[in-house]
């Protein structure tokens, strides 16, 4: 009769305490079990053994092999205690970390942002009457009409003189350049139209030339570092006795595809229409109208068929042809400093376009042979190798325009 007394108390503890603590396991940390307090109360009263013993009295199971320990629901041991401030202070050291990782790449961001003002300042420096530049965001927000004081005054009119422009990548921006070794141009022998900066007068041209121009076509005016227009109008000048109107269009790492975009074209055509308008409403007599291209590394470097390369370039200056524009004047891309990317074939299709079409003149192909030294980088040549190009394209551009009669 005893046992079975004690069988029938047996299970009823099983029944009330078996839900509970399995409540407790699910709810309760891994290492340990949490019970209500009807069980702790049965548990206290010490009139019954354990599960497992019920249900296998001659098996005697070890402490560290019957699953977790039992805890009351409000108490927690010291360990747990530290356990769980050691996880708070691990989650405060990590957000502590995170916003010391975001202040740093902020200040990295802020210092390459002041490295890059300050080259850009060195650059501006070598401006002579130049050194007040400023952006053409701020001449434009400030309503300028006149941002330098050699601005040359339209009352020269009833001057001839030939209009260019200077169009292609980083190489005619004159990346690889420097302005302080770029060669003067003599007084009357060459102007800038600054189509976007300042329509409305001419200037002398001066290295780092087109630096005050954006627009569409807008390069970096930090990347903008000397390039071959200085040596190219005195060039030309000494060759016909006739000064350039120049007008820079020029941005690097872009593809024939991106001179072929609408957008592209009407940036050209606008700049070249403007010119025109200034220099007739000023008297000046504009003899000739030629753009002189250097253009080619990123089709090399990219996936461009000769056959996409040429219709590119025709769909690029159709808007300038049809609003007058005389001749495109060529100068071939060089190399890369490694000899890792060939640009044969684009050069090919180039020279074809020349041979060709009456609209396009081969003007230069020296950079090809010139060595590794005058190069400043992979891609882009010195101020002495654009110096040379220049006079070269000039001298080119100088026999077209004598052997047309003019």
């Amino acid at each position: 009769m005893k046992h079975f007394e004690k069988l029938r108390k047996s299970l009823i503890i099983k029944t009330i305490a078996l839900p509970i603590a399995v409540a407790a396991v699910v709810f309760a940390p891994a290492d340990m079990m949490i019970v209500s307090e009807p069980a702790q109360a049965i548990a206290a009263t010490g009139e019954t053994t354990s599960m497992t013993e019920s249900a296998a009295p001659d098996t005697q199971i070890p402490a560290s092999a019957a699953g977790p320990s039992v805890v009351f629901a409000d108490e927690l041991t010291p360990a747990q205690r530290a356990q769980q401030e050691a996880l708070k202070e691990e989650e405060r050291v990590r957000l502590e970390q995170e916003a010391e990782a975001a202040r740093t790449a902020n200040a990295v961001s802020n210092a390459q942002k002041k490295a890059e003002a300050e080259e850009a300042a060195a650059v501006y420096a070598a401006w002579g009457t130049y050194g007040n530049y400023r952006s053409p965001d701020v001449i434009m927000a400030q309503g300028e009409a006149d941002m330098f004081s050699d601005c040359v005054s339209g009352v020269l009119g009833n001057m001839t003189v030939d209009l260019v422009i200077f169009a292609g990548q980083s190489n005619m921006s004159g990346a690889g350049g420097s302005a302080s070794s770029a060669p003067a141009v003599a007084n009357g022998q060459g102007y800038e139209f600054k189509a976007i900066s300042n329509p409305n007068g001419l200037y002398p041209i001066k290295e780092p030339f087109g630096c005050t121009e954006a627009g569409y076509i807008g390069e970096n005016s930090s990347l903008k570092r000397g390039s071959l227009v200085s040596s190219f109008a005195s060039n030309y000048y000494a060759r016909t006795g006739v000064p350039i109107v120049a007008i820079s269009a020029s941005r690097g790492n872009t593809a024939s595809s991106w001179w072929a975009q609408p957008q592209v074209i009407s940036d050209l055509t606008s700049r070249y229409n403007k010119a025109l308008n200034y220099l007739n409403t000023n008297h000046y007599s504009v003899r000739k109208k030629y753009l002189v291209f250097l253009q080619g590394e990123s089709d090399s470097l990219g996936t461009t068929t000769p056959e996409q390369y040429k219709a590119n370039i025709n769909a690029a200056f159709s808007g300038l042809f049809n609003a007058g524009l005389d001749q495109v004047f060529i100068i071939t891309p060089g190399r890369t400093a490694s000899g890792v990317v060939d640009y044969t074939p684009i050069i090919n299709a180039q020279k074809d376009m020349c041979a060709k079409s009456s609209k396009y003149t081969l003007a230069s192909e020296l950079l090809q042979n010139l060595p590794v030294s005058y190069m400043t980088d992979e891609l882009h040549y010195n101020q002495k190798a654009l110096d040379m190009v220049g006079a070269d394209a000039a001298a080119k551009a100088a026999a077209y325009t004598v052997g047309q009669g003019t």
